[in-house]
């Protein structure tokens, strides 16, 4: 979801409060990717994502510049461009970390 919010809203997504409105930074705008696409994707709980503040406006932001409002379709895009590569060798990682603090 990252790569695809800095894909189609960078720069302005990763600025502050000064030079971006609330609905056009990240987090809102991942809010609004999790809503739409998150239920494709095998995400269990969008519950929080659901109740961002922002999300509304966020949400009218993602469909102003996607090339498609379909979840579906999204989730597909998405799911598309993960490096298969990159994402065992991080499951790998965090597997073998085995620190008793380790954030799970």
């Amino acid at each position: 979801i990252d790569a695809m919010i800095t894909k189609y809203h960078s720069p302005k997504c990763d600025q502050d409060h000064t030079k971006a409105r609330p609905y056009e930074q990240r987090p809102h705008l991942r809010s609004a990717y999790v809503v739409l696409a998150g239920t494709h994707m095998g995400m269990r709980d969008t519950l929080p994502s659901k109740n961002d503040r922002f999300l509304y406006k966020a949400q009218a932001e993602v469909e102003t510049k996607l090339p498609t409002s379909d979840g579906r379709c999204l989730a597909s895009e998405m799911m598309e461009s993960i490096d298969v590569h990159a994402f065992v060798m991080a499951l790998i990682t965090d597997i073998n970390n085995q620190s008793k603090t380790a954030d799970r």
